[in-house]
């Protein structure tokens, strides 16, 4: 319960950090992760504002491989520089009605598994499509809603939630 831990940044050999549950409240800008870290789950807490830039910190760009931030409260666009995070495979920002916009053009180019139902982000650049993004059972694993554009080449969704298979809008 309360905001995010400040001592985070001290433990230097965390590569994994989940956070899920735990009724964090405040915003992420302040927040200074791990160097090297590589799992990070934010979910299902009360953080909020603007998601934010990854551009100052150059080893989260070179270590995060999954990101977690569902079922929050944040909002506005993902940032421009989130295309730096060039090993990201698995990001899941579903369940933040807020966060709108485009999302970043050359963003996306390690994605595995991405979820962005129940956002507002209107569309999906390219590169993600053209990755015919899977996940372990080889099903694509883009999961879109009505709100979103999905480029033809995800004429395909599943939806985790309701567990089926309908065609991108």
């Amino acid at each position: 319960d309360g905001p995010l831990p400040t001592e985070l940044s001290a433990l230097k050999s965390l590569k994994r950090l989940d956070l899920s549950f735990n009724a964090l409240t405040g915003n992420t800008i302040s927040m200074r992760l791990p160097d090297h870290i590589t799992y990070l789950s934010l979910a299902h807490n009360h953080l909020v504002g603007p998601l934010p830039q990854v551009g100052i910190d150059k080893t989260l760009q070179s270590s995060l491989t999954s990101l977690d931030i569902s079922s929050n409260l944040f909002d506005g666009s993902l940032p421009q520089d989130w295309a730096k995070l060039t090993l990201l495979r698995d990001l899941f920002i579903q369940n933040n009605s807020e966060i709108e916009g485009d999302l970043p053009k050359d963003f996306g180019t390690a994605l595995h598994r991405f979820d962005l139902r129940n956002t507002r982000v209107t569309s999906v650049p390219q590169t993600i499509c053209r990755k015919k993004l899977q996940d372990e059972e080889g099903g694509i694993y883009l999961a879109c809603d009505q709100t979103t554009t999905c480029p033809k080449d995800c004429c395909t969704y599943f939806d985790i939630l309701n567990q089926e298979v309908a065609a991108c809008p």
